[in-house]
């Protein structure tokens, strides 16, 4: 009898639990039981958790917490959502369905302005974009890339400009059945006859190399899997040096394949045993030496050998020391090294090649300078071209070795970047360079050194744009530490700053053109950009959170805008700061947007290297452990009144499950009813970044109440 009556009450339940479900319009989230031997007390258990796991008002997610503790340096630390790591279990798949669901309802409301933006930005952008050519020997290379398309098309021309145009890749039929392929390093011999190329097919970080035969179109049987996607060819035309990845994806072996042969014959030329350095190859701009790069944020060495030497053996050119940092160049009988050896800001040194090895055979050619600090050096024949910061400017400085005299240039702007381009011919007196700044597009400019002429080579063509219907300033903000921050502004001319205007901070390290913020500054709002570049060397001192802080404040308490109308922004590296900030001061901003955050630094100690990734020291220890604890916005949220929060990233990127877990502990943690969205995308389709920023930019109009 007794056992007939829990079986009643038990359907009685489950009818009841149904019944709750429909009202409450649940019943869909409900699933259904995997197996018809489940019993019942399994099922009623899967209901209860998915009720749980839903917020009956507004289908908000709410992740369950099954605490997992971890012992590090002698202390315990608690996670509840270390499950979410496991992003394969059947619990963490229904969770993440349940977060998109609930993006796809919150951003339904942003439908009509997210598409009015987005055809704004695509309108703005040139259908063809035909790249500068560059002249690599005897050919012109350059490539194409439409619009309708998500992959560049590449070309070359023999000896003219006028010659035929003769296509070498079309890396859309590469990726005609896998939108996510990523096209690595674009080699072609030195004879111009076989191209190595490289592609990562499902973002994992290994790519494999091919090579095609370009005159006869078809592509040779040697593949090279794991590949870091680096390759440099020898000069012979039938070698070439590559690089491969470990089981943890770290850059360990250089190797060499000759053309024709297996690639279980490739011998290794270079092996890396500290997993803290980053492997990179690279031609020395005489194209005479190839050089293997062994880096991290603190430390250099460089092995190198002969382009056309098939023989040899790569030598160290300076052996490794803590803190020195150094890159070569080569002209005639001598090398060029900028180096930070006895010079904070760098500086640039030269040796003739017999006497490398010998003590006190270095000669200063650019001495140090406590204003100035030298970022890259470029070799030409007659020609030594540094590029500089000064005053936080991008500047040039060229010594012309015939005359040993110095010429120095700048832009005439306030916010902008500089970056020397490829120059391929080491004979030429034409330098190549990139500009962009807030208020003028992305352009090339040609300088002839020996005549002293700037030309603009080209220049991106943004639609409808005028820059002289808008304003830069640079303002300097005192931090707590009484350090300047330079922070760049942007807005359309006749805006008042008087605290009404709305405010977008993008945490960046460049103050490149954006023809996608025209949207926001046609609409009012002021643009402000904070160059954190020094950020990326030292990601563990917490006091560039308190910079960001500072740069809030700054915005809000001298009438830019308001508390509640100033947002915020950043990507990758950068986002940790920004996440870090609002943990420190939650009222900050009225919503921040971060893309591909890193977020979780204790839970992920294991999986990264500190050097590697710029987290601090090669070797852990309990100092940089504190350090780790203190920056990470993950173990650092707490019980709060945290902002509107919009993540975007790749489903299947390694960021995914930081922000999976990130958003559910600010959900349970946060004391309002701010949105806080997770935007996964499943794959890279067709414009997909465009389409992102729209989304970014209709989230912002709608916290302001602005439905166009």
């Amino acid at each position: 009898m007794s056992t007939s009556l829990s079986k009643l009450s038990l359907v009685i339940a489950m009818f009841l639990l149904s019944s709750c479900g429909q009202k409450l319009g649940l019943a869909s989230s409900i699933p259904e039981p995997t197996s018809k031997a489940s019993n019942a007390p399994i099922i009623i258990s899967k209901i209860t958790t998915n009720i749980e796991n839903l917020n009956t008002e507004n289908l908000k997610p709410i992740a369950k917490k099954i605490p997992e503790t971890k012992n590090y340096y002698g202390k315990n630390y608690t996670d509840n959502y270390l499950w979410l790591n496991n992003k394969n279990s059947l619990e963490a798949i229904k969770y993440i369905r349940s977060e998109k669901k609930y993006t796809k309802k919150v951003l339904e409301a942003n439908k009509v302005s997210e598409e009015k933006l987005y055809n704004e930005i695509i309108d703005r952008t040139d259908v063809f974009n035909t790249s500068l050519p560059k002249k690599i020997d005897n050919y012109y290379y350059y490539q194409k890339k439409e619009i309708s398309k998500s992959k560049p098309i590449y070309y070359r021309k023999k000896d003219s400009l006028f010659a035929r145009e003769e296509l070498i890749l079309d890396s859309n039929i590469l990726s005609r059945n896998d939108e996510n392929i990523k096209i690595g390093t674009f080699k072609v011999s030195p004879d111009g006859k076989i191209l190595a190329y490289s592609i990562d097919k499902n973002n994992s970080g290994y790519f494999t190399i091919y090579l095609k035969n370009i005159s006869t179109g078809t592509f040779l049987r040697e593949e090279i899997s794991n590949a870091s996607g680096n390759i440099e060819w020898s000069n012979d035309n039938k070698s070439f040096y590559y690089i491969t990845l470990n089981n943890d994806k770290k850059t360990s072996k250089v190797h060499k394949h000759n053309l024709g042969y297996s690639t279980a014959l490739d011998r290794v030329e270079y092996y890396e045993k500290d997993p803290s350095f980053n492997l990179s190859l690279s031609k020395t701009d005489s194209e005479a030496y190839i050089l293997i790069t062994a880096k991290n944020n603190t430390t250099s060495e460089i092995q190198y050998i002969g382009a056309k030497d098939t023989r040899g053996i790569f030598k160290t050119f300076q052996k490794r020391k803590e803190g020195i940092l150094y890159d070569i160049e080569h002209n005639g009988g001598k090398f060029f090294i900028l180096t930070n050896s006895n010079a904070k800001n760098f500086k640039v040194m030269s040796v003739n090649i017999l006497d490398q090895f010998r003590n006190n055979s270095w000669q200063e050619v650019i001495p140090t300078n406590n204003s100035q600090i030298l970022k890259s050096i470029q070799v030409f024949k007659n020609n030594l071209v540094v590029l500089y910061q000064e005053d936080y400017k991008d500047k040039i400085k060229i010594l012309n070795f015939k005359k040993d005299k110095i010429n120095y240039f700048d832009m005439n702007e306030v916010n902008y970047s500089l970056k020397l381009d490829d120059n391929n011919d080491f004979n030429t007196s034409e330098l190549r360079f990139s500009y962009s700044s807030l208020l003028n597009p992305d352009s090339i400019y040609e300088y002839n050194m020996d005549k002293k002429k700037l030309l603009l080579a080209k220049k991106d063509e943004v639609k409808g744009y005028n820059p002289y219907n808008y304003q830069t300033e640079r303002i300097f903000v005192k931090t707590k530490d009484m350090k300047s921050i330079p922070l760049a502004l942007i807005y359309k001319k006749g805006i008042s700053k008087d605290g009404r205007a709305p405010l977008l901070l993008e945490v960046s390290n460049n103050y490149n053109f954006s023809p996608e913020r025209i949207s926001l500054l046609n609409r009012g709002l002021i643009i402000a950009v904070a160059d954190m570049s020094q950020f990326e060397n030292n990601m563990l001192d917490k006091r560039f959170s308190e910079q960001v802080i500072s740069l809030g404040d700054y915005l809000t308490g001298n009438n830019y805008t308001s508390r509640d109308k100033i947002f915020a922004s950043a990507k990758n590296k950068l986002s940790l700061i920004v996440a870090s900030s609002i943990n420190k001061k939650p009222e900050l901003f009225k919503a921040v947007i971060l893309d591909s955050p890193i977020l979780d630094l204790i839970n992920n100690i294991n999986n990264f290297d500190l050097n590697n990734d710029n987290y601090g020291t090669k070797k852990l220890n309990i100092n940089y452990f504190n350090d780790i604890k203190l920056i990470s916005p993950y173990e650092n949220i707490s019980s709060n009144n945290y902002p509107n929060i919009l993540i975007n990233t790749l489903t299947n990127s390694p960021e995914m499950t930081e922000s999976l877990k990130y958003i559910a502990k600010i959900r349970s943690n946060s004391k309002n009813d701010n949105k806080l969205v997770l935007l996964l995308n499943d794959e890279i389709v067709n414009n997909l970044e465009l389409k992102n920023i729209a989304t970014k930019y209709a989230f912002i109009l709608n916290l302001l109440g602005l439905k166009n």
